[in-house]
Parts: C-alpha cells; sequence; structure tokens
C-alpha cells in the first residue's frame, strides 16, 4: 500500500468509482493569483538539451548549497515567488518564506545538512518546465541521517533563472540507493506541445485525469498505478530505491487492496508549461473507507504531489509518484 507519511504522492488512472463529489474543482494555476485564461503559444526552442542542461546545473548548485551548510536557506530561496511546498498545512502558503517556515517546523533543521541527488531531470518542449526527483536525505547536527526521497516542478524564470513551483519530500526506507537510471530510460523523451490551445483548458484536462485516477484506485489499486504509468514513469513505495515502468510499479501492488480500496485524492492547484506537454497537480488525500453507496471518504492523509506528460497520443501520465 501506499506510504502515507507527511507527504504522500499520487499519480493518475481510469476505471471507474464512486467520488467523494461529483463537480470537478476549478482549475487554478499555482503561478497566478487567480484563475486565468492565457492561449498557449508555442515557438520553437532551439537547445532544448542546453535548457535540460541549465536545470541539471541548478540542481546542482542547489545541492552543493544544502551539502556544505544548513539546508533550509538555500531550498527555501530556491522557491518561486508563488511556489508550494507540498505538505499536510494550506497550499494558499507559498513562495520562499512559506517554505522556511515550513522547515523551521523541525528546529534541527536549521543545523542539518541535505544530500539532495537528482536521478532524473527533464524540460518540457518550450524549455521553460521542468522537473527532477531522486533522493534527499538529511544529515543530523550528531550525524544521523533520516533518508527521504523528493519530487521537485521547476520553471525558468524571464531572467533566466530556475525556481522551484512545487515540491515534495517524504521519507524512504533505509538502505541503498540507485546513482543511475536504468539504461532503457536514457532514450529521448517525445515531446509532445500542443499550439494554441488554452492553459487553463489544459490544465483542466491534467486534473480531470487525476480525478479519474483516483477513482480508479477504488476499484482496482494495481491496475489503477499501472494504466496511468507514463512507458517510463518512477515510484517509490516502502522501500530504498525507485521502480521503473509499468510492471515494475504494478508490482509494488501486487497484494490484497486495502480496506476501501486505497486512498482517494482531489487536485486543487496546479499548472502546465506553455507548450502543453508537461504539468503538476497538487492537493488532499483522504483514506478511503468501506461504504455501501454514499460519501467514501475517510481521515485525512496529508498532500499528494503529480508530475505529468503528455503523450503522443494526447493522454496524459505520470512521469514519477
Amino acid at each position: 500500500m501506499r506510504s502515507l507519511v507527511l507527504i504522500v504522492s499520487l499519480l493518475t488512472g481510469a476505471l471507474g468509482c464512486h467520488r467523494a463529489s461529483s463537480a470537478p474543482p476549478a482549475a487554478f494555476d499555482v503561478t497566478t493569483a487567480t484563475t486565468v485564461t492565457t492561449v498557449t503559444t508555442v515557438t520553437a526552442v532551439t537547445g532544448v538539451t542546453a535548457r535540460r542542461d541549465e536545470l541539471l546545473e541548478a540542481s546542482r548548485a542547489l545541492a552543493t548549497r544544502m551539502a556544505s551548510g544548513e539546508f533550509v536557506t538555500p531550498l527555501s530561496e530556491a522557491f518561486a515567488p508563488l511556489g508550494v511546498y507540498v505538505n499536510p498545512g494550506p497550499l494558499s502558503a507559498r513562495g520562499p518564506a512559506a517554505a522556511r517556515a515550513w522547515l523551521e517546523r523541525d528546529t534541527l533543521n536549521g543545523r542539518s545538512t541535505a544530500r539532495w541527488t537528482a536521478l532524473r531531470h527533464d524540460v518540457s518542449a518550450d524549455g521553460r518546465d521542468g522537473y527532477t526527483y531522486g533522493y534527499f536525505d538529511v544529515i543530523r547536527p550528531l550525524g544521523d541521517t533520516l533518508p527521504g526521497k523528493y519530487h521537485a516542478y521547476w520553471r525558468r524564470n524571464t531572467a533566466g533563472r530556475w525556481q522551484i513551483l512545487a515540491f515534495s519530500r517524504s521519507r524512504r526506507a533505509p538502505g541503498p540507493v540507485a546513482d543511475a537510471l536504468p539504461s532503457w530510460i536514457a532514450a529521448p523523451v517525445v515531446r509532445v506541445s500542443v499550439n494554441g490551445r488554452d492553459s487553463v483548458a489544459l490544465l483542466r484536462e491534467v486534473m480531470h485525469t487525476e480525478r479519474a485516477f483516483s477513482d480508479s484506485v477504488g476499484t482496482n489499486l494495481q491496475a489503477a498505478f499501472m494504466s496511468f504509468a507514463a512507458p517510463d514513469a518512477a515510484k517509490m513505495e516502502g522501500g530504498s530505491q525507485y521502480a521503473f515502468g509499468r510492471e515494475a510499479i504494478g508490482a509494488l501492488f501486487a497484494g490484497p487492496a486495502p480496506p476501501g480500496g486505497g486512498p482517494l485524492w482531489t487536485p486543487e492547484v496546479g499548472t502546465v508549461a506553455s507548450s502543453g506537454d508537461l504539468g503538476f497537480t497538487t492537493g488532499p488525500v483522504v483514506r478511503r473507507k468501506p461504504v455501501e453507496g454514499g460519501t467514501p471518504t475517510g481521515p485525512a492523509a496529508g498532500k499528494y504531489f503529480t508530475i505529468w506528460r503528455r503523450m503522443p497520443g494526447g493522454e496524459w501520465r505520470y512521469v514519477v509518484d
């Protein structure tokens, strides 16, 4: 079953089940103060590879700072003004100050370093949005280590600086980590840009897929996580390393389904790249409970955070959970 500690990260699917609410929430772009309509215009980006390299360099520079001194300051300073540190608190708390406030709830963080390892990174077709995911281990002042994982969604601002729009970290099991991706993931990603589409409509499209995935978990947990995964998706569930690809992810959920069928989540905020091929959503998670009709919701269980990629056929599939 899924780990429902500090942050719960979830993904996409589409079978069918009862939802807590049939009315979809409005598409709210985390990069704006209000819901707006922006017509997507895509221009050819020469040097997407260069933008990928830029993002990796920004991630490595951040890792260096967090390893050489306390990690709270460099991590919080990496957030965009409306960036979301995905945690059990309100999603309205955004930006560097909110990230710092959350991190400082643990007083030891201000004296701890962090080992940030970006296992994978990529960018959108326009070279403006990107993501990284990997390992985030906190080293306490006395030398003890808290093993963790992280996912981050980035955007390059007008000054050319990569900033974090959404970030989550959670615990992972102690043990060895993979220092490289499987060789088959090294194949170039097919980027499917979309011209002339309303960006809020695209975000609603992603949210619809997210809700369908949540519904499908209540029908078949394993099938949901497999069917909504991108072919090269990554997922960590209870271990110290990521599983890659649909079959390996499905193996993580081969056991009996939990009572009620698994968690239930609802997208609240997110964004989509201006090229329409990469995005994320985040929102609250509750524990699903067995019911005979009615509302299958139980106690709150944190937040989820999903990074999505548009497939060549136009469907959205999760990249990492």
